[in-house]
């Protein structure tokens, strides 16, 4: 029991579960997401509206959610928006 809380008070964010590339706003309700891509470079996209989340509260499954986002470049927004999908994927499996 010890070595449990020891290991929760001592772990940093990412070994807690947490996914440091999205960073909420002020709002609360939006992110800023950051998307890095295998040739290295990096995207952030901010969302701008919730469309769907699907099993996103259940105890065990994908918890996907369906944002409508926009690119950002340097802080401001560009472009046309697009729709983001954002889903836990286990590590032995393949993603889309």
């Amino acid at each position: 029991m010890v070595h449990f809380f020891l290991a929760l008070t001592y772990a940093d964010p990412s070994q807690l579960g947490w996914d440091m590339s999205i960073s909420p706003l002020g709002d609360g309700r939006n992110f800023d997401i950051r998307i890095d891509s295998l040739d290295g470079t990096q995207r952030i996209y901010r969302t701008q509206q919730l469309l769907s989340c699907s099993g996103l509260y259940d105890l065990l499954g994908k918890g996907t959610r369906v944002w409508k986002a926009v690119l950002l470049d340097k802080g401001e927004p560009q472009g046309e928006s697009v729709i983001l999908k954002d889903a836990w994927v286990d590590a032995n499996r393949e993603t889309e």
